[in-house]
């Protein structure tokens, strides 16, 4: 379509405007702030990446067992943090040789939900994403 001056009509921005790394990372920035709210982390975050799928892979499995209501909570508390945790790796390996438009939305995407998750299953699918994300970096 044209606009009425002959010019081609510009195109639509997307809603939400370009997702950048920065912007990743502040909103990681805040999720973190947002669950460290009234306490220290519980987890001490393994340095090495493959050490910490392992880690993460663990608190999945977990999860998934029958677990009983008392340790529940602090399950799934650890696997929140290990969460962000894997951003900051996921974030570290962007930063290095990747900086797609699909790996940034896709991260985004992961923090919106991980800040709005509503049942330990939708932790589990979250946290199974994260470690196919570092599995591949």
């Amino acid at each position: 379509q044209e606009a009425g001056d002959g010019q081609p009509a510009a195109k639509k921005r997307k809603k939400g405007g370009m997702i950048t790394l920065e912007s990743v990372i502040s909103k990681v920035m805040a999720l973190k702030e947002q669950v460290l709210e009234g306490g220290a982390a519980i987890v001490n975050l393994p340095t090495d990446k493959q050490q910490f799928v392992v880690h993460l892979e663990v608190l999945i499995a977990q999860l998934k067992e029958d677990t009983p209501e008392q340790d529940r909570g602090l399950l799934l508390k650890k696997t929140i943090e290990m969460s962000i945790g894997g951003l900051h790796w996921a974030i570290h390996a962007a930063r290095q040789f990747c900086k797609s438009s699909y790996t940034l939305k896709a991260m985004n995407k992961f923090i919106d939900t991980l800040g709005n998750l509503e049942t330990p299953d939708q932790l589990v699918e979250q946290a199974e994403w994260l470690v196919g994300l570092l599995k591949t970096m």
